[in-house]
């Protein structure tokens, strides 16, 4: 038995969906990252949760996993490469922590796979900054009077406040 101490919340029950999303790209931000062994513990996979920020399936998660550490270094180059492409898409150039990937808006292109353990899944096969090259630090701008707010110098989108 677990003494949970719990108090539910009726105006609170709706659960997540993990539905795919139809292939497209999407405006996302890393919501949440996790460096754990994988399962064989031969080496080291980034997590990482994305949630869609805009369109009509914002608030959707997506889901991707980075073999950094690995015995096969096809993976590792591959997860390196992903990495990279985050990074330039994000404007984050030396990354100590994944934390320092959260909620920096950018783009995904999404695909479907299907999976005979899962069925239908999205998978991301490509990253890249909303509006052309990200900055190298990203910095608001304060809107001026009379203009539209922009943001490092480009047009402000409409999940940036």
């Amino acid at each position: 038995m677990a003494e949970l101490g719990y108090q539910s919340d009726p105006n609170d029950a709706q659960e997540q969906s993990f539905d795919p999303v139809p292939a497209d790209e999407y405006p996302v931000v890393i919501e949440d990252s996790d460096y754990i062994p994988n399962k064989k513990g031969t080496g080291m996979i980034l997590k990482l949760a994305y949630q869609i920020i805009d369109g009509p399936f914002k608030g959707k998660k997506l889901f991707e996993n980075l073999n950094l550490e690995n015995v096969n270094d096809q993976a590792v180059q591959i997860s390196r490469r992903t990495l990279n492409a985050i990074c330039v898409a994000t404007g984050v150039a030396h990354v100590q922590d994944s934390a320092q990937l959260h909620g920096i808006p950018f783009m995904v292109d999404v695909r479907m796979k299907d999976s005979a353990e899962y069925g239908m899944q999205n998978v991301i096969k490509k990253h890249f900054a909303i509006d052309g090259p990200a900055p190298a630090i990203p910095a608001p701008a304060a809107p001026v009077a009379g203009t539209k707010a922009t943001v490092g110098g480009r047009k402000k989108q409409a999940w940036e406040k």
